[in-house]
């Protein structure tokens, strides 16, 4: 990973045909260079320790990408150009004309008129006795949420108590140390005041850019090459007991109270909701399945069997889908498919007529349109049957119904019953998560109009810091080749709008210390920055991050997770057992009995008694963990003798393994010893350690047939025999591997989310330029589609999606690819979109 900065790259042109290349072969890393890596050579997998270090940092989901982004370089993986899309410019341009001429016309002034006057009726209706109607739900959640108050100021003083606590010894620690390198300004993200230590520790708290910090923290006291890198210890502690223990509390705290709440509801007689979605269900279950007049079966074979034609046709129109790119819309391979898309729509629409003419339209009781799945198959195939009509592609609607198409996937939910079931699911949890989404919507609001009246006007600075205001910083007679000297910040609070999308970024905790030492240096209207004028609006950001991140949104996890435990117990509503009690007797049903092998043979007993023994599990377990730190030892640049000590020593280890497998096999006999499973995995171990060292041996390097780092997994692979190892390691191996079994459903569900939104990145997203001082780049981009669905995956982790969001969004910096129809059509057009 010594190779590309991820913002520079630390090269000249040369001509050494030794160097690396790095842009377009046009850059090539100078001999005299040297760099020491990623953030100072902390970044690396050189030794065990910086590995576990970097491992760990991505296992918190902070900066994982630009590792990602390191190795694909190191790698040297080909990047593809990103291709752009102009889409749905025009329609914003006329709808705008629209909007203006319709708020200005006579009709929307009285209509506004009239709102006013029925919403004061309305404000004048209550009275006291009257129903709750509805909101007897939001009542029930509000009380939940007060509820849980004496808890959640408990935990807040837990918190607060654990902040100060290392804001001290951060303060002890790294007080006034941050400002190792004189050729750069001190981070604000340091420890020198107890306001700025506090502040510090939450943002670590958070989870964002805590690896920056913890970086700082290392290069403070001499970096990799000293004892620096022992004071990481003290940010994954903090690391750890803050954000995967105390924050989490804040979601079993709401689960808890969430449940409370539930029961004391479910108690209450009159409940017809709960009844209503029960009946939809069972409607849902039923579908076609009744037996006509003629004693047809209407969910037989045929049914089945134009399914499995279906859902094949699907598989191959989501290819056809996929391979769309919408850079060229116009080129061969776009033809092509776009024969297929032909072809499979009138293979769907013949489908949907034989099922309207076997089960009736919608008069009758099961007929085909009284099915929402069904609906939504109409809906898909009347979408690709519209744009192939309107063929103009400057018609805007045309490129609206074009994306639409990507709704073919969800066809395969109805013909998966458990797929089906997890989608019903989700339906039943957004229905019931409408009341704590207007509470948190509300408290938003609020905290948007405070933010409002605090900042606007006050988050642009010029490029001259010299300069504090908008007179000041503009010149006469220059011409700025950057655009506008002035420039406001990205996420800024001059509206309501701009204030929610900001405080929305705020709840995800990404890029929030950036928007906080904003708002903390921000002065009055129309004038610059200055550094710490406004400490005390820390306070603000705080508050919702408290209030919205902490509270609100753990909230929202646990009213899903309750509603999912919900409509799981729901099929057995009229059962008498509990829910324990049906645990016991299902696993009663499915439990095999454990059979042990005792031989009879006399030495195959002492053989069986010598493997079975306690000595021989510690022993083996000893050599397990010797084996494990020789492992560790590995570390770059490379030793040659103490490479060689450890190739004998792996030598010693694997003929130790292979005699182990040996007995077992002599004591259990191969049909006995394959049976068991943890057998089956430390043969193939073994046998993968030999081909390793055979293949070491005679193979080199093994680049011509294939990697022998490949082969030493196998060794690698061998820490996993601990698993086996204990009675309790084995129940939570178990237990995991029980609720993995569980997954498949929700995990082709999000798979199908994926695919979904990915394409729809390439139709929209697709034509934007890549920049390498943006988030759409090389790396980073909707070109294709794997490169969508990692810059999905991205986002989903929270990696910086904001910028993502930005460097789409309808910008003037925001260019059409040169390869893409519409720069060709007007180069000075932009392709982000609103």
């Amino acid at each position: 990973t010594c190779g590309l900065a991820p913002s520079a790259y630390h090269c000249e042109p040369s001509s050494f045909s030794s160097a690396i290349h790095a842009r377009n072969n046009k850059w090539i890393c100078s001999p005299n260079t040297t760099w020491l890596g990623p953030n100072n050579g902390i970044t690396n997998f050189d030794n065990i320790g910086l590995a576990m270090l970097t491992v760990f940092q991505c296992v918190s989901l902070e900066g994982w990408t630009d590792v990602m982004y390191w190795v694909s370089c190191e790698q040297q993986r080909s990047s593809a150009l990103i291709v752009q899309w102009r889409f749905l410019q025009r329609l914003n341009r006329r709808c705008r004309r629209g909007c203006r001429r319709m708020v200005k016309s006579q009709m929307f002034y009285w209509l506004v008129i009239v709102l006013v006057f029925l919403n004061t009726l309305v404000l004048t209706s209550e009275h006291y006795g009257q129903e709750p109607w509805y909101w007897a739900s939001l009542s029930q959640l509000i009380t939940s949420l007060l509820s849980s108050l004496r808890s959640i100021i408990s935990l807040l003083l837990l918190l607060f108590l654990f902040i100060v606590i290392f804001a001290l010894l951060g303060m002890q620690v790294f007080g006034g140390r941050f400002n190792y390198d004189p050729m750069r300004p001190k981070p604000r993200a340091n420890f020198d005041t107890f306001t700025q230590s506090l502040l510090t520790v939450f943002q670590i708290l958070t989870g964002e850019d805590w690896n920056t910090v913890m970086y700082n923290g290392i290069e403070s006291y001499g970096g990799i090459g000293s004892l620096g890198m022992l004071v990481s210890i003290y940010f994954i502690v903090l690391f750890i007991c803050g954000n995967y223990i105390l924050l989490n509390v804040f979601l079993a705290i709401a689960v808890d109270n969430l449940a409370e709440a539930d029961q004391v509801m479910n108690a209450k007689p009159g409940e017809e909701d709960e009844m209503e979605v029960e009946g939809e269900y069972e409607e849902g279950e039923y579908e076609h399945g009744e037996t006509d007049e003629d004693g047809l079966d209407l969910e037989g074979d045929g049914e089945d069997g134009d399914d499995e034609v279906g859902g094949d046709g699907e598989e191959v129109n989501d290819e056809v889908v996929v391979g769309a790119r919408p850079r060229r819309a116009q080129s061969y391979r776009n033809t092509i498919l776009n024969y297929f898309d032909y072809f499979f729509t009138t293979i769907f629409t013949v489908e949907i007529t034989l099922k309207v003419i076997v089960y009736g339209l919608v008069l009758h009781k099961g007929s085909f349109c009284r099915n929402a799945f069904n609906l939504l198959d109409i809906l898909v195939v009347a979408v690709s049957l519209i744009s192939f009509v309107l063929k103009s592609d400057a018609i805007s609607v045309v490129k609206i119904l074009r994306v639409l198409r990507v709704l073919r996937p969800l066809r395969a939910i109805n013909r998966a019953k458990g797929l089906k079931h997890v989608v019903q699911c989700v339906i039943v949890a957004v229905k019931t998560i409408g009341n704590i989404m207007l509470v948190t919507f509300m408290l938003q609001f609020m905290f948007a109009i405070i933010g409002v009246q605090l900042f606007k006007g006050t988050f642009f600075s010029c490029n001259d810091p010299s300069r504090m205001t908008e007179m000041e910083c503009r010149g006469e007679f220059i011409t700025f080749e950057d655009g506008d000297p002035t420039k406001p910040v990205s996420m800024k609070r001059d509206n309501v709008m701009d204030a929610m999308i900001s405080l929305f970024v705020v709840s995800t905790f990404e890029g929030w210390p950036d928007l906080l030492y904003v708002a903390i240096n921000s002065n009055e209207e129309d004038r610059g920055p200055v550094y710490n004028a406004r400490q005390p609006v820390a306070i603000f950001f705080i508050a919702f991050i408290v209030v919205i991140a902490f509270f609100m949104m753990n909230i929202f996890v646990g009213f899903v997770i309750v509603t999912f435990q919900n409509e799981g117990e729901r099929e057995y509503e009229n059962c008498e057992l509990d829910k324990n009690q049906r645990k016991c007797i299902e696993f009663a049903l499915k439990a095999k009995p454990h059979r042990r092998y005792i031989p009879r043979n006399r030495f195959q007993y002492r053989v069986w008694w010598f493997v079975t023994s306690q000595f021989f599990e510690y022993a083996i377990f000893i050599i397990i963990m010797l084996n494990t730190t020789t492992l560790a030892l590995k570390h770059y640049p490379p030793d040659p003798q103490m490479d060689h000590i450890l190739d004998i020593l792996n030598l010693i280890f694997t003929g130790v393994f292979a005699f182990e497998a040996l007995f077992k096999i002599i004591a259990l006999n191969p049909k006995n010893y394959f049976g068991d499973r943890w057998n089956s995995f430390d043969f193939v171990i073994v046998l993968g350690s030999f081909i390793d060292i055979i293949y070491g041996k005679i193979g080199g390097t093994g680049t011509n047939i294939i990697s022998i780092n490949f082969f030493r997994l196998f060794r690698v692979m061998r820490l996993v025999k601990l698993l086996s190892r204990g009675e309790g390691i084995r129940t939570l191996l178990w237990t995991f591997m029980k609720s993995f079994q569980a997954l498949p459903y929700v995990a082709l569900l999000i798979v199908l989310l994926f695919f979904i939104y990915a394409v729809i990145g390439m139709q929209v997203f697709g034509k934007v330029a890549l920049d390498d001082d943006t988030q759409i780049h090389r790396n980073n981009n909707f070109h294709t589609f794997p490169a969508a669905v990692l810059v999905l995956f991205r986002s989903a982790t929270g990696e910086a999606w904001q910028e993502i969001m930005l460097a789409c969004s309808d910008r003037e910096d925001v260019k059409c690819d040169p390869a893409s129809d519409d720069y060709k059509k007007d180069p000075n057009a932009g392709c982000g979109q609103f």
